[in-house]
């Protein structure tokens, strides 16, 4: 009897140890399945993330070429009537410094919808709604001023 248990207990043992080494070949098959995943998972990350940034330079393009067609318009709408009903942005006005030229301010601001010539030779150039930038005999902004007072809309 004792054989027997013994063979038994053998047995039982070798058993064991078979499935243990198939489970521990399952677990190896499957760890190699998941990096297998986690690779493709990183590819696809990856093309996600340049289409992102292909979309956002877009984007911005986009929101460049909107704002030199808004500045146009503007343009266009201080040549045929008294003033513009596009206004520049607040980022826009707040953008302009002491110092800048006509030119810096036009390519910013675009047009003023009134322009003053004064008798010490200073410009006044007037956004409705905005303020006043001041440009000195040289043609650089000297002062800015915010309309606190005026509206957005003037009649002349």
């Amino acid at each position: 009897m004792k054989k027997f248990l013994f063979l038994f207990l053998i047995f039982t043992f070798f058993l064991f140890c078979e499935d243990e080494v198939k489970n521990e070949k399952k677990k190896e098959f499957a760890v190699e399945e998941i990096i297998e995943k986690l690779d493709d998972v990183e590819r696809r990350v990856d093309e996600i993330e340049k289409k992102i940034k292909t979309i956002e330079e877009s984007i911005k393009n986009i929101e460049g070429k909107f704002n030199e067609l808004r500045k146009t318009i503007r343009n266009f709408q201080i040549y045929v009537q008294p003033q513009a009903t596009i206004k520049p942005t607040s980022d826009e006005w707040n953008s302009i410094k002491r110092g800048m030229t006509k030119e810096e301010v036009r390519e910013i601001l675009g047009s003023p919808e009134e322009v003053k010539l004064m008798r010490d030779k200073t410009e006044v150039w007037f956004y409705f709604g905005l303020g006043r930038i001041i440009f000195d005999i040289n043609g650089e902004v000297m002062k800015i001023e915010n309309d606190i007072l005026t509206p957005s809309t003037r009649i002349r």
